[in-house]
């Protein structure tokens, strides 16, 4: 059993639920869809609780445009490395 991922949701699977939920009629045919699945959060995960957000543009049951995101990203120590 695999666990301790830094990053849980990288988008890959919300992505195929997405464009298999419009296959399969379970979207609005036109229009702009977004979906929101929850990852993490459990005892033994790093960073708590993630969403991905997917974004769909739909005309006529087909998929124009797909993108998405996820958060917390957060930057705690930035610099330069050199010799």
């Amino acid at each position: 059993m695999v666990t301790g991922h830094v990053e849980p949701a990288c988008g890959t699977g919300t992505t195929v639920i997405g464009l298999m939920m419009v296959e399969k009629g379970q979207l609005p045919r036109t229009g702009n869809v977004r979906l929101v699945a929850e990852s993490g959060g459990g005892v033994g995960s790093i960073g708590g609780r993630e969403d991905t957000m997917l974004d769909l543009e739909l005309e006529n049951g087909i998929v124009q445009s797909a993108s998405f995101t996820h958060n917390p990203v957060e930057i705690i120590a930035s610099g330069t490395l050199g010799p």
